[in-house]
């Protein structure tokens, strides 16, 4: 699955490049590819790496049909915080989501017992 999914990422980086017009844009495809590929990194515990696609997706306005993928992005970017000890940020991204996909919330309130600000600075950073 992650060959696929980094197959269509980098036809889409290709394209760009061909096209500097496209650079920023995305395609529903392309920002699906990089939340999966954030969902296969985050379940090898491989964070870092999947905040990394997980940002992708949420650099776009969460309009639309981009709305349940940013949802997701933010979602799992969540997790990650979370696994990394970042509690303050895994809320913050755990909100987001709920703001988009209201029945995240249970997920939020699972979390929420352990979410006391245990490190990470302000601003947004990588977990």
């Amino acid at each position: 699955a992650r060959r696929y999914f980094s197959a269509v990422t980098r036809a889409y980086e290709k394209r760009k490049a061909q096209n500097p017009a496209e650079e920023g844009q995305y395609w529903a495809d392309e920002l699906e590819a990089h939340v999966s590929l954030g969902d296969l990194y985050a379940a090898e515990y491989r964070f870092a790496e999947a905040f990394t696609h997980y940002r992708v997706a949420l650099s776009v306005a969460p309009t639309g049909p981009n709305a349940p993928l940013v949802a997701q992005a933010a979602y799992g970017a969540g997790r990650c915080f979370f696994a990394t000890g970042d509690t303050r940020q895994g809320r913050a991204y755990l909100e987001q989501a709920v703001k988009l996909a209201p029945e995240l919330a249970p997920e939020l309130e699972r979390l929420a017992p352990s979410a006391t600000t245990t490190g990470g600075s302000a601003g947004d950073h990588n977990p």
